[in-house]
């Protein structure tokens, strides 16, 4: 998982531990000792479309923003543009002058190169003190005309499962959430059923994915028994191993309630009874809530309210007695505000060569007016040229903050459950 640094902390004093736990008080000052001195960038580049033929000019415009609050960030004042082939070199270098957190350009795609995706990545040089996996990424399609693809195609590897305890590690005898995802050989996802059994081969439970091969079941591993996922992935069927679990430990479950809380179960082993628990939740950096819990008869719970997370990804970390983190959670939570862009043009039907006029209004959620920053970009959508699937709000508080690159991630901006 990725972390955003934020250079601002506020510590929320509603909900919070109070002051006489002194671990909870440690685990806070911590937390802030170690984010006060670090700034950390985010970029978004809305490129005009996709989809290129060799030769033609790339436009764009840079957006940078803080890595906590997504506010305009004037600390770089040059921003690198690079896009790279299938073997991570690049093939078209550039800089661009940001101003007050916001910067335009262009380059051109080498005449030369051959058809396939490449990687449109940005970065500043303040995020080289990071890890690569700040830097914004995007997939484009280039098609040279002139050129296929050269040599012969790599094999496309065979589809696969993994396999992920909530919380990070399963305990023997304790029942967890497991979560899954499968994947086609091209990365994409896959869906499909499945079963667990033992090394006995009795089923213990049945299984299917959700969305883009994702789903989750729940399960209680046993000590010293070995189970395995049956999985029917299009017309394969596969024997995968599930993660080993400890004999002793917690896990973590979390659930929405009723009252739109998030409850947080903790779950652990005898050794553990009588002991102290701290709940540690922040979204992005920025501290939302620390709690204290006492585990009793191997479970302690906890509560916290959605409306004091912020927007995106959340992350409820559990410490144990001597403030070492034993489970991890990722929440996401849909951005409530939203910037309202209304677009009207001036006439319906133009005839070509005719210049068109588009007015554009930003307003808040109460249709208010509201400055904005803005970029527009005209193409025709077709088979090769869609709707880009990634915007500079799935970007900010989803993509950015974890590893790896997240299908059709306007799907969970929408209103599904």
């Amino acid at each position: 998982m990725k972390r955003c640094v934020g250079f601002f902390i506020f510590l929320m004093i509603r909900g919070f531990v109070s002051a006489q736990d002194p671990q909870a008080d440690t685990l806070q000052r911590q937390f802030s000792r170690y984010q006060s001195g670090t700034l950390q960038e985010k970029l978004f580049v809305h490129t005009d479309k996709t989809f290129y033929l060799a030769g033609e000019t790339v436009w764009f415009k840079v957006y940078a923003v803080d890595a906590s609050f997504h506010k305009p960030l004037a600390v770089s004042s040059i921003s690198y543009i690079e896009i790279l082939n299938k073997d991570l070199r690049p093939v078209v270098q550039s800089k661009i002058a940001l101003v007050n957190g916001s910067g335009n350009g262009s380059v051109t795609l080498p005449g030369f190169l051959i058809s396939g995706n490449y990687i449109f990545r940005a970065y500043t040089s303040w995020m080289k003190n990071f890890s690569p996996d700040f830097y914004y990424e995007q997939i484009i399609h280039v098609v040279n005309t002139m050129k296929g693809a050269a040599g012969l195609p790599s094999p496309v590897p065979a589809a696969s499962i993994r396999f992920f305890p909530e919380g990070g590690t399963g305990v023997a005898g304790l029942p967890e959430k497991m979560a899954f995802k499968a994947t086609a050989g091209n990365g994409r996802g896959l869906d499909c059923t499945g079963f667990i059994v033992n090394q006995h081969n009795d089923t213990l439970t049945s299984f299917q994915s959700l969305h883009n091969g994702m789903g989750h079941f729940e399960f209680s591993p046993e000590k010293n028994i070995t189970c395995y996922a049956l999985v029917r992935l299009g017309d394969s069927l596969i024997k995968e191993k599930l993660p080993d679990a400890a004999e002793q430990g917690m896990v973590m479950s979390v659930t929405d309630d009723e009252t739109g809380k998030c409850k947080i179960t903790v779950r652990a082993t005898p050794d553990f009874n009588n002991t102290r628990v701290y709940l540690f939740a922040q979204t992005r950096q920025v501290i939302k809530n620390v709690q204290a819990g006492l585990i009793r008869d191997g479970m302690a719970s906890f509560r916290i309210d959605k409306k004091d997370l912020g927007d995106g990804i959340s992350t409820f970390t559990l410490f144990n007695q001597y403030r070492q983190p034993v489970c991890e959670r990722l929440v996401f939570k849909r951005p409530v505000e939203k910037l309202l862009i209304r677009a009207t043009t001036d006439q319906a039907v133009y005839n070509s060569r005719k210049p068109v006029t588009i007015n554009l209004a930003t307003l808040n959620a109460e249709g208010q007016p509201l400055a904005g920053n803005c970029s527009l970009s005209v193409f025709m959508t077709d088979s090769l040229q869609p709707v880009p699937e990634q915007s500079i709000l799935s970007w900010l508080f989803l993509s950015s903050d974890l590893k790896g690159r997240i299908e059709t991630p306007e799907y969970y901006f929408t209103d599904t459950g």
